[in-house]
């Protein structure tokens, strides 16, 4: 083995990588919407624009970019009732 590459840490995308990649279908069916909302999102289209690898014409997503998506989309519901507006 060569001695220069020995000590070399492997890039942060190759250690994600490593794990297991979503496809836009696994996606879309965690998220319970289609894999053309997913597609278009994630291309950029439309917005949000989604976290995700591409590898070629291929998209692929990580599980940290599945937990960003839901953070990224996620739209918390206020407690109580809705403040009423009045007219004066």
């Amino acid at each position: 083995m060569n001695a220069e590459f020995s000590n070399t840490v492997p890039p942060q995308d190759v250690v994600v990588a490593a794990g297991r990649l979503l496809t836009p279908t696994e996606v879309a069916q965690r998220l319970q919407v289609s894999i053309d909302w997913v597609t278009a999102h994630a291309s950029g289209r439309k917005l949000p624009k989604l976290p995700c690898h591409r590898l070629g014409k291929l998209i692929r997503f990580t599980e940290a970019d599945f937990v960003a998506i839901l953070e990224l989309t996620s739209n918390p519901i206020p407690a109580g009732k809705p403040e009423r507006f009045r007219i004066i």
